[in-house]
């Protein structure tokens, strides 16, 4: 039977409709721009709830991206009421700020919390802005959301109590509104990452890539992050076959390598787990419960596994240490169910070194039951590896029907050496064939 979600609250981006940044005190001792001889960087932090950074010292210039409160900033020189900056922490994010939004003494939210509680009464504005600075410093959590509702509450300021009632309402239960300036996107959940994977147009899934080439590339990479990964930006979340509510973006991180990626918090408080999201709806149908294996489907995933490996030359010591369950932090073996016409399928794959780390081998294999109820892989993955350089490794993330077959398709994290991407694989006759792959990073 088709199922349906409830219509959740809707959640925007600008979450309380104020401007991006505020005027502030901001002071600086660079030395201006234009002043001759050798010139040294001054250390500096946003003290706004975000400034925009720009292409050159004026509101009209191209913008870079976006530097969120606390972001410490090496500042070159100042012009014209502007700082030539670089923000720490935030790769390829240089430019211009205006010079009252950053200072020389880094905000805290402790201390940003007592000035709001400091705002005279009746002073809205420096209520809503001092209120805005706080949300920035974690505008998807909850319980700040909440203490900042409280000062606001006793101070009788409706409207802005309003405004933040529903902004609370809306990182419970977030609505996906897809801009209409927005390509149809497809994201990897998992790792602590929201990744872009592939673009869907004209009927079909392209991969998406990135990577910080050169200073055009870099640029759209800015814009993208602008605006897919902004704080608050939601998207519909999927495992297990299903909608299982929404994930929000918390701005692009940076890992020191090439990607893009942000951090995220699924929304209502549920727990993290691994699957995928979208800006837009790929199925109505809720997903599944989770699924525990039996002891018995383990002893005969175990034994195919075996068989196979046995095939493949693996020696006996090396597939005990691939087919034993990993100890508390490792990768080792993973076993996951999927749902097989009707049947419980299984994903088991395994990741093992040897302790000189020299080789090792890795494997994924897809298990499905036939008329029987005897598994056979319908999908397989294999690697012996020589070093760690040749690191190759698979690992199911979720399965969500991706396509709008009313299948539901494999997405597979893969990793080799200093990368990785990720992978779908749909329903091809018995076995499996590659749908999309993209996500790409790489260090």
């Amino acid at each position: 039977m088709r199922r349906h979600a409830l219509a959740p609250l809707v959640l925007t981006t600008a979450f309380l409709s104020f401007p991006t940044a505020y005027a502030a005190e901001g002071t600086s001792s660079a030395a201006q721009c234009s002043a001759p001889g050798e010139q040294s960087s001054v250390t500096h932090y946003i003290i706004a709830s975000a400034a925009a950074v720009r292409a050159a010292p004026s509101a009209s210039a191209e913008l870079m991206g976006y530097a969120p409160i606390a972001t410490q900033l090496e500042v070159a020189c100042q012009q014209d009421g502007w700082l030539k900056v670089r923000a720490d922490g935030m790769a390829y994010l240089a430019g211009w700020v205006r010079a009252d939004l950053a200072g020389p003494e880094q905000p805290t939210r402790a201390a940003t919390l007592d000035a709001l509680r400091g705002v005279p009464v009746g002073n809205a504005a420096a209520l809503r802005t001092q209120a805005e600075r706080v949300l920035a410093f974690d505008p998807l959590d909850e319980t700040n959301v909440e203490t900042v509702l409280q000062v606001v509450r006793s101070v009788g300021d409706a409207d802005l109590t309003q405004k933040l009632e529903r902004r609370l309402a809306g990182l419970h239960a977030p609505t996906v509104a897809r801009a209409q300036n927005e390509d149809k996107m497809l994201f990897a959940v998992s790792d602590n990452s929201l990744t872009p994977i592939a673009t869907f147009a004209d009927g079909k899934w392209s991969g998406y890539s990135w990577s910080d080439g050169d200073e055009e590339t870099r640029k759209a990479g800015v814009r993208f992050a602008t605006r897919y990964l902004a704080s608050g930006h939601a998207y519909h979340f999927y495992t297990r076959g299903g909608l299982d509510g929404a994930v929000l973006a918390a701005g692009r991180q940076e890992v020191g390598c090439s990607s893009m990626s942000a951090k995220y918090k699924r929304a209502g408080g549920k727990p993290d787990t691994a699957g995928v999201a979208a800006n837009f709806p790929l199925t109505e149908r809720l997903a599944d419960p989770d699924t525990a294996l039996s002891d018995a489907q383990k002893r005969t995933a175990l034994e195919v596994a075996g068989a196979q490996l046995k095939s493949y030359g693996v020696p006996a010591a090396s597939m005990a240490r691939l087919l034993r369950a990993p100890k508390e932090g490792e990768a080792g073996l993973a076993m996951s169910a999927i749902p097989s016409a009707g049947q419980t399928g299984l994903v088991i794959s395994s990741l093992n070194f040897s302790e000189d780390a020299k080789g090792g081998y890795s494997f994924l294999f897809v298990m499905e039951p036939d008329k029987s109820g005897k598994y056979a892989i319908t999908h397989r993955f294999f690697k012996k590896m020589k070093s760690d350089e040749d690191y190759n490794a698979y690992r199911l993330l979720a399965y969500a029907d991706v396509d709008g077959d009313g299948e539901p398709e494999l997405v597979l994290l893969y990793n080799g050496y200093e990368l990785w991407r990720y992978e779908i694989f749909k329903r091809d006759g018995k076995g499996w064939k590659k749908l999309v792959e993209g996500g790409d990073g790489g260090c």
